[in-house]
Parts: structure tokens; C-alpha cells; sequence
């Protein structure tokens, strides 16, 4: 089933879904833009970043907003971000290492020990240190980075900065991540949040070195398309959205870099560890657990339990969910041979005992797919051909024909894949040679090389935003996805997430507005309005006692 064959009363139920989420973010929007003209330039970005988060999170039909975007981009040739830094203790770091190398910015908002985006900065990293030297600036960042990303950028000679620690006030972090470009960037890379408007201030006049958008958030609304002067795209459907519907003046493939994987433990060994049968046939799917959510005619949770029943040799592990709800309850119906682990950070036993990786739906997992699909695991998955960028491949496994159209063709190939052990090692064969070919050097530097080459020598903004593309059933889908996954996902959450970067008497009229004139039932937990407030009294404190 896919969403062509959707009655026309929920085509029309999911268009009121995206109008009511565009009704919404044109509120916040137009906030950002009240402040603007009293000339609160703090404020109207902060409001600008929580329109980006609601629209982030539920789809208004759109993926970007010129009316944001030229916002911002006022905001970035006024004076409080083109006046001289007032920071006397800030140390803008100087390059004083091999000049023969390119020196890289990598723009985050936050690392995640488990976040794809910083997994693929990691490997990036790692895969070019003969050429590049990286550091990384975080535009939100407060904790120690994950320590295989810290030890990656201090490997290839470079330094990490974390703005919050050094300012609250979102315009001084702008002007000092424009001057961390200018003092020392070759290039710039922006890996950031779809939210974060900072790189849009930053980068928002011409001149300095070129700016290139690593598009990992692909199907979702975002900031940042005017400051791009290249999009890396990592695959074909995001690219099209990209070029249609976001203005990328230029897009060229990256594929996600990987490294090669350590040899499998003997399998019998990692199935020992995890009591399994050696005869069994194990199935193995690793997904955050909203990516299983049945919505449209696709429903992984009865599919693969139809599947684990007919085969009783089959076991599936699930990495990511709780096992709780319908998890638990199809794993009673098989006798347990469904078992939900919930969130793991070491992945290897899994790796090295399975038999066959099941991609989830209907939201595909393209970075999980990939790990396993290296290591020699036939990988099967269910696609959307009405909504395909939910679904869609990475452009090296369209033609092994990984992924089918319809769930007959699904539990066909999957029945076959656990009776017919050749077929399926056969399958993993062919699955890690496509993807040894695009995501490991030096193939997939041939697509870096390309990305390289298309950049400027100096940065332009992207103005006006070309946009062509009108709103598709990629709209509609995600529109009644986020309905079901995001459906507490509200205005209050996108404000009570940034209100603390707003100023502090502005806080306290939301406060006492209780946030009723624009989405709100409920008032704000008190941190989202003290923010800095508790940090700037402990600092008092310790300069009362002499500390720094």
C-alpha cells in the first residue's frame, strides 16, 4: 500500500495538517519580524530559531523561507554584528601548522555520541588528514565532544570552540564564529541543526572563504540555504529537493563516508554471549524507534512479526526501541523470538552474529544500513515510491535492488533470503562491494574531490532564493508522520527550547503572558526562563571570592 491509493478525505486531512502547521510558523515568523522592526535584532533571531524548530518538526508544506532567510540576512550587515568584537579575553585561534593543507571549520550545533551528522564529520575527518587540517565550532555546544571526535580533530591538527562558553547573547557568538572564519578558515563546512540560524548570520555577506552545506537533514525544513555556496547532498532524492525546492545554487554528491570495519567476531561466539541457537537465522534492525511508526499502508512491526511467524528458524533483534506497546506485544506472539533491546552503544556483537539487516520503515535508516551492509549483511528494506525520500537509497544500492515496492515483494525476498543461505551470502557480497565503491577511499573520494572543485574562491550569498517546486506527496506523507510522531509537538516546545537565549525582560513577559496569544495551554518549565540567569549569580559569586 503507498499513499496513491489513500482515500482522497485523508489527501485531504494531511493538506490541512501542512496548512495548519504553515498558519503556525507564519505566527512565529512574524514575530521575529516584530522584533526586527523594533529593532531587537537579539530577539527577531531567536524567533526566527524557534519558527525554524516548529517547521523542523512539523512539516508546513515548504523546506525553506525567504522571508527567514532575508531576515537574517539584514541582521547580518547590521552594526551589532559588523562592529568591532568587544571580548578582550577572547583568543581567536592563529594557524601555526603545515600551510601545504587546507584548513577546515566545521560549523555544529551539537555533537551526539549516537548522532549520525557527527559520526559523518568523525569519518570525514578521519578519511582526510593527509590534505586537511579541522577544527569545530559549536554553536550550542556546553558538554566535551564525543572522544573519538575531539581525538579526530586534535589528530589532524586542529582545535574545538564551544560558543555558549564563552557567550549567551546569540549576536556576539554571531561575530565571533564570522571571526574564527576570517582568522583562520580555508573553507567552511556547516554540519548544523535545520533551527540554527547563527551560520546565516555569521556568512551572510560576500566575501571570506566559501561556504559548503552538508545536507544531512535532507527532509525537513531548515535555515541556511542563502549562506551556502555549495550543497553536498548525500543522495539523489535529497539533491532533487535540494535543487527544486531549497535554491541550492550548485548540489553535488557526497556520499556518507565509512571506514572499514573490524573483522566479525566468530558468530558463533557473539550469539553465545547472546544466547541464541547457532542454527537460528538472525534478522537485525538498528533504528531510533519513531522510525517504525506504521503510517500510510506501511507497518514494519506486522510485517516482520507475519515474518518471524512463518519462519520458525528466524530470530529478530531490534536495536533501538523499547520493548514496550506493540514491540512487546508481537514478541509474545512469536515466543520471544522478537526481542527489543532498546538503545545500544556498542554494536559489534550485534554486527557480527546476524544473518540479514532489515532497513526500517517507513522511515528509513540509511546510516545504520550502511555500517552492515560494509561488513558483508544482505540488506533488505521496504520502499515508498510515492513519497521516496523517506525510503530512497543511497545512490550505489538502487540497482542491487535492496529495497522492493510492495510488501509481497518484501516477505518473498526476506523468506527467501532466511531459507536459502547461498542466496543470501551471495546478496552481502554484492551489498558491500556497491558500498566499499562510493563510501570508502578511494572511491568516495572522487566525490569529495568533486565537491571541492565547485566552491568559490570567496563566498556569496545566495540571493533571491530560486524556488520552482510546489508541494508533492514527499509534503503530504511527512505531514501525517509528524502527526503521529510529533503530535505533542507544539509551539510551547519549539519556545521553551530557545527561550532562554532570548533577553531576560522578554522572558519575563512570556511569563506572564503565559504564552496564551500564540499556541499555548500550558506555561514553560522555569529554566526555559532563567536561562543564563543561575550561571551569571554563580559567576558573581566566585568574583566575590576572588575566582575567576
Amino acid at each position: 500500500m503507498s499513499l496513491s491509493t489513500d482515500s482522497s478525505s485523508d489527501h485531504d486531512r494531511l493538506v490541512e495538517h501542512l496548512a495548519w502547521a504553515a498558519d503556525r510558523f507564519n505566527a512565529l515568523a512574524s514575530r521575529a519580524g516584530d522584533a526586527e522592526q523594533a529593532g531587537d535584532l537579539r530577539s527577531a533571531v531567536v524567533w526566527a530559531q524557534i519558527a525554524a524548530d516548529f517547521a523542523w518538526h512539523r512539516h508546513p508544506g515548504f523546506y525553506v523561507s525567504p522571508f527567514l532567510e532575508s531576515l537574517l540576512l539584514r541582521v547580518a550587515t547590521s552594526p551589532e554584528i559588523t562592529g568591532s568584537l568587544c571580548l578582550p579575553d577572547l583568543k581567536i585561534p592563529v594557524f601555526d601548522g603545515d600551510h601545504s593543507k587546507t584548513r577546515i571549520l566545521h560549523v555544529i550545533t551539537k555533537a551526539y555520541a549516537t548522532g549520525g551528522h557527527t559520526r559523518l564529520i568523525e569519518r570525514l575527518i578521519n578519511n582526510t588528514t593527509d590534505r586537511y587540517v579541522h577544527s569545530i565550532v559549536g554553536t550550542e555546544q556546553e558538554s566535551p565532544l564525543p572522544p573519538w571526535l575531539s581525538s579526530a580533530v586534535t589528530s589532524s591538527g586542529g582545535w574545538y570552540k564551544f560558543l555558549p562558553l564563552i557567550t549567551t547573547n546569540l549576536l556576539k557568538r554571531a561575530r565571533i564564529l564570522r571571526q574564527f572564519r576570517y582568522n583562520w578558515a580555508d573553507i567552511v563546512f556547516l554540519h548544523t541543526h535545520p533551527s540554527d540560524a547563527l551560520p546565516t548570520v555569521s556568512f551572510g555577506i560576500d566575501g571570506g572563504p566559501p561556504v559548503l552545506l552538508v545536507n544531512h537533514a535532507d527532509h525537513v525544513f531548515g535555515l541556511g540555504s542563502t549562506v551556502a555556496d555549495v550543497f553536498a547532498d548525500l543522495r539523489l532524492s535529497g539533491q532533487a529537493v535540494s535543487r527544486a525546492r531549497r535554491g541550492a545554487r550548485i548540489s553535488k554528491i557526497l556520499p556518507i563516508p565509512l571506514i572499514e570495519p573490524p573483522n566479525r567476531t566468530p558468530d558463533s561466539l557473539a550469539r553465545e554471549k547472546l544466547h541464541i541457537d547457532r542454527d537460528s537465522v538472525i534478522l537485525l534492525t538498528i533504528a531510533s524507534s519513531y522510525k517504525y511508526t506504521a503510517f500510510g499502508g506501511y507497518d514494519f512491526i506486522a510485517t516482520v512479526t507475519e515474518v518471524v511467524a512463518r519462519h520458525k528458524q528466524a530470530i529478530l533483534l531490534v536495536v533501538g526501541p523499547k520493548a514496550q506497546g506493540r514491540w512487546l506485544e508481537a514478541s509474545r506472539r512469536v515466543e520471544g523470538r522478537i526481542r527489543v533491546l532498546g538503545r545500544q552503544n556498542d554494536l559489534r556483537i550485534f554486527h557480527d552474529c546476524a544473518d540479514i539487516y532489515l532497513d526500517s520503515f517507513p522511515f528509513a535508516s540509511l546510516t545504520s544500513m550502511l555500517d552492515v551492509g560494509l561488513r558483508g549483511l544482505p540488506v533488505i528494506g521496504l520502499r515508498n515510491p510515492d513519497a521516496p525520500i523517506y525510503t530512497d537509497l543511497d545512490l550505489t544500492l538502487g540497482p542491487s535492488q535492496t529495497h522492493v515496492g510492495s510488501r509481497d515483494e518484501y516477505l518473498t525476498l526476506l523468506g527467501k533470503m532466511i531459507e536459502d543461505e547461498k542466496f543470501r551470502h551471495d546478496k552481502g557480497r554484492e551489498c558491500r562491494e556497491r558500498i566499499r565503491g562510493s563510501h570508502l577511499v578511494p572511491g568516495w573520494d572522487v566525490y569529495l574531490r568533486g565537491v571541492m572543485a565547485a566552491l568559490p574562491k570567496s563566498h556569496r550569498v545566495n540571493r533571491p532564493l530560486k524556488l520552482c517546486g510546489k508541494t508533492d506527496a514527499n509534503d503530504t506523507f511527512l505531514a501525517g508522520f509528524n502527526d503521529l510522531t510529533e503530535a505533542g509537538y507544539s509551539v510551547d516546545v519549539s519556545i521553551g527550547k530557545h527561550a532562554r537565549l532570548l533577553p531576560f525582560a522578554e522572558r519575563g513577559q512570556l511569563l506572564l503572558q503565559g504564552l496564551r496569544k500564540v499556541d499555548g495551554r500550558k506555561l514553560l518549565p522555569l529554566k526555559a526562563y532563567l536561562g543564563e540567569f543561575p550561571r551569571f549569580l554563580v559567576k558573581s559569586f566566585l568574583a566575590s571570592l576572588g575566582k575567576k
